[in-house]
């Protein structure tokens, strides 16, 4: 117990020591008082309108590739946020961009998709909630099992997305479910319920 105890004091002088020399020991400098303003007011070495006038115009870099989508989860949760608001925007060859092609496929061409899409917005309404990785469904595995598109995803780093459209009633009818994959273009996503 002895040792403990000179153990524990010598451990307390060290800790008391290390912190009373990362201290500083500058001094502050004292408050002084601010002179009063003068009676004249500056006077501005540029007019606003020439400030306006010289303000350089932008242009943009003709070498700058797209702005990259974010990667993982937020990725995949963007992905599919970004095809829902493109359809509830009525930009149906956006929307149409944001699906891979084996989703494409179900509806064949982009008039299709649009005659599909707007009837069943016209009684989804415009509320919809997006949840990743939904606990109370199928796996990413049993979702993309047998699909047409099942080998055109990377199921390593492709996320479930449930989307609920609460204007609607009918429990099969109410609901989305998306698998959002990562291609070489950015974030494609597939219907799969």
């Amino acid at each position: 117990m002895g040792r403990s105890v000179l153990a524990f004091t010598l451990t307390l002088l060290l800790v008391i020591a290390a912190v009373s020399a990362c201290q500083s020991t500058t001094p502050t400098p004292t408050p002084t008082d601010t002179p009063p303003p003068s009676a004249a007011a500056p006077t501005p070495l540029v007019s606003p309108t020439e400030a306006i006038a010289s303000t350089p115009t932008l242009t943009p870099d003709p070498n700058a590739g797209p702005t990259p989508l974010p990667t993982g989860a937020p990725g995949a949760f963007f992905a599919v946020r970004k095809y829902e608001d493109a359809l509830l925007a009525g930009d149906y060859n956006k929307a149409w961009s944001l699906l891979g092609k084996g989703t494409q496929n179900h509806w064949g061409t982009v008039a299709a998709f649009k005659k599909d899409r707007s009837a069943f917005l016209a009684t989804a309404g415009t509320a919809y909630q997006e949840e990743l990785s939904p606990t109370n469904t199928l796996t990413l595995r049993q979702w993309v099992e047998g699909a047409s598109w099942m080998l055109s995803i990377d199921q390593t780093r492709a996320y479930v997305i449930s989307v609920k459209w609460p204007a609607l009633t009918d429990p099969n009818k109410g609901w989305e479910i998306w698998v959002a994959s990562p291609s070489q273009t950015g974030w494609l996503i597939y219907l799969a319920h």
